[in-house]
């Protein structure tokens, strides 16, 4: 009898952490501003969750390309309106930036705060964020990005939920 109920709550519990996680998979195009210019990027986007979510960058600019990553972890998302089946959100959050360019061999490293609004419907979203960021430059010499440290990015983009 033990056993069947053991058995029984591990079933529940593995079918509502399933459902509890989803994958999103998108696209987004934005822009990094440092240095006193602007760096056009395209990313393939991936979200493990509702809070936790991927950009794999390919940045361009008239002297070539470059590629990056951020990882965010969104720390709130709370529901401004309802629109249709899906809700207007303003969301907040935490995460690290990573860039590269190709022909001025700089690396990259640093922390951003996303902020934004997103659009979330039950199998898509569209959202419009911005992020200011504060890193490291490692390459050709060590310092602070453009200086002070500071820039910022902003995008829009769409994911696909399943």
């Amino acid at each position: 009898m033990n056993k069947k109920i053991v058995v029984l709550a591990v079933l529940l519990c593995s079918a509502g952490a399933a459902k509890s996680y989803s994958l999103g998979l998108g696209l987004q195009y934005g822009g990094l501003f440092y240095y006193g210019s602007y760096t056009s990027n395209v990313s393939f986007l991936v979200s493990t969750s509702k809070d936790i979510h991927f950009a794999f960058n390919y940045l361009y600019t008239n002297y070539g390309g470059g590629i990056g990553l951020t990882g965010d972890y969104w720390v709130f998302d709370p529901v401004l309106t309802r629109v249709g089946q899906g809700a207007l959100k303003l969301f907040a959050g935490v995460g690290f930036f990573f860039d590269t360019n190709f022909d001025f061999n700089n690396l990259h490293l640093g922390g951003r705060i996303p902020v934004g609004l997103d659009l979330k419907f039950p199998k898509f979203d569209i959202f419009l964020q911005m992020a200011p960021t504060w890193g490291l430059q490692f390459l050709p010499s060590p310092g602070l990005i453009g200086g002070s440290g500071f820039s910022g990015t902003g995008s829009i983009g769409a994911r696909v939920w399943f």
